[in-house]
């Protein structure tokens, strides 16, 4: 039986209707909120507190989960056996753990966690579990799918959980704080945190206070990085990379977010240059959309302009570039690309590479603009 999240989202607790839950998905904070709920679940059903037990897939036997499910502490309303990182129990076991399941009886509850769905080349199709184990816990128990959060999702969510820890947080300074510090929930939980204990109940949270307080995710950091080289400022551009080496990011690693800033700024003023995309606001044909565009969401600059904040800064990129620009840009990227893996020259110090393409990049004149006939993704 599966239950769709949306269904439970609501609810403080969540009483097990069957002996065995599968939660699954990117974002570790919902299912970590869906455990949450079926502890309290456990609780209101059994009327005392269950005794909570963790265990991890890599290393753990199936003979170890049944041993636990089957300890009852007499201290203790009800059990609970928690196994994390599901999937990567090694396969034998999770074959024979598809024969304890069906025999799980009252008092105790077993809650597999695993991640995202993984593609199996053999049967082509997706999969979280061994072929024995998931079948059965599809059969005998409840499967839950927590979403995946993207910035819009990400904003309402900052909203909801400042205003329930007690301070407003604007819009504005909301949509900031995933620009910074990206849409993944943990991190944003993080630095929401932060940001609670700076400005105090009551208090209202605005771009400013987002800005002092938010560590920058490298997404962000590489936003500020071609803000500085469409400014032709190779100071600045060399302190956003500074920034994003020390704190380890590896070198192919930055190279690929250049390069995906770029293509998304080519993108941006293709469609500002034929009218799609202004201030106020995009209108951008399905056809372009569709024939243009690129269709992998991380790569398209659709989801990015559909947001106030993002297109401001997008269009402001946009105008700072020349296509001559970008064009060259995108051939640097190329060329610091085939030097790191070898193809081109030997490379002692990928750190110099790097610095080597933001320096020649914010130092180059702006030329003119060009007739602006280019192709929506390069």
């Amino acid at each position: 039986m599966e239950i769709p999240f949306a269904q439970i989202a609501r609810q403080p607790a969540l009483v097990p209707a069957r002996p065995v839950y599968l939660l699954y998905g990117r974002e570790q904070v919902l299912l970590d909120e869906v455990l949450a709920k079926l502890v309290a679940g456990v609780r209101q059903s059994s009327i005392g507190e269950p005794e909570v037990q963790t265990l991890f897939g890599p290393g753990t036997t199936a003979e170890q989960v049944g041993q636990e499910l089957a300890n009852l502490s007499l201290l203790s309303a009800a059990k609970v056996v928690v196994l994390r990182e599901a999937q990567r129990m090694r396969a034998p076991e999770q074959a024979r753990l598809a024969n304890l399941v069906p025999r799980l009886g009252p008092g105790a509850l077993l809650v597999l966690i695993a991640g995202e769905p993984r593609y199996d080349a053999k049967t082509r199709q997706t999969k979280l579990l061994h072929d024995k184990l998931e079948p059965v816990v599809r059969a005998s128990g409840v499967v839950i799918e927590v979403p995946t959060f993207r910035e819009q999702d990400a904003e309402r969510w900052l909203l909801a959980e400042a205003q329930e820890a007690g301070i407003r947080m604007e819009p504005r300074a909301a949509a900031q704080m995933v620009l910074l510090a990206g849409a993944d929930l943990t991190r944003l939980r993080h630095e929401l945190e932060k940001v609670v204990a700076y400005a105090g109940p009551g208090r209202s949270v605005d771009v400013a206070d987002v800005q002092l307080v938010v560590s920058r995710s490298p997404e962000a950091t590489v936003f500020e990085l071609t803000d500085a080289i469409g400014e032709r400022r190779p100071d600045r551009a060399l302190q956003a990379l500074e920034v994003l080496l020390d704190a380890g990011e590896p070198e192919p690693r930055i190279l690929a977010l250049i390069a995906r800033q770029i293509r998304l700024i080519w993108q941006a003023k293709y469609l500002a240059e034929k009218g799609y995309l202004k201030r106020s606001g995009s209108q951008v044909p399905a056809a372009v959309a569709r024939d243009l565009l690129p269709q992998e969401a991380s790569l398209s600059v659709m989801g990015q302009v559909q947001r106030p904040f993002l297109r401001e800064k997008l269009l402001r990129q946009a105008s700072a570039f020349t296509w001559e620009g970008l064009r060259r840009g995108l051939e640097r990227v190329l060329a610091a690309d085939l030097a790191f893996k070898g193809i081109e020259g030997d490379v002692d110090n990928p750190r110099l590479v790097l610095e080597m393409l933001v320096l020649e990049l914010a130092s180059s004149r702006r030329r003119s603009s060009g007739s602006g006939r280019m192709r929506a993704h390069a």
